[in-house]
């Protein structure tokens, strides 16, 4: 498995500085990091890695705001910023992602891009 520092490094392979690592256990089946983009202040991304090896994001495009609300076992609950088209700030929506079989799955839809503020 990756250390902290190893995993890190993967974030910086696309351009994102970790900005929350607590929710990194590379003991633990699932884990994440949240990157925030080192040329955007304002992009964010969560990096999920299984047993401390890199399994993937939360989306294919960043969000403006997200982080870490909640872990249970395998699942990882992550809110996100919600924005209006005026880039006013209207709330937040959690999304609890889980392992299965593997395979990173979201127990509820991760809001559209849009809404995110990307």
């Amino acid at each position: 498995p990756l250390s902290l520092s190893g995993a890190e490094n993967v974030l910086a392979e696309q351009g994102y500085n970790a900005a929350e690592t607590l929710g990194y256990l590379p003991e633990q089946a699932l884990s994440v990091l949240i990157g925030r983009n080192a040329s955007n202040e304002n992009e964010m991304q969560a990096f999920f890695f299984t047993h401390g090896e890199y399994i993937g994001t939360d989306a294919s495009e960043p969000s403006r705001q997200v982080g870490i609300v909640g872990r249970n076992g395998d699942e990882i609950t992550l809110a996100y910023g919600l924005y209006a088209a005026s880039g006013e700030s209207v709330g937040i929506s959690s999304v609890i992602f889980k392992l299965v079989n593997g395979q990173l799955v979201t127990l509820s839809p991760v809001p559209s891009e849009t809404s995110r503020g990307g």
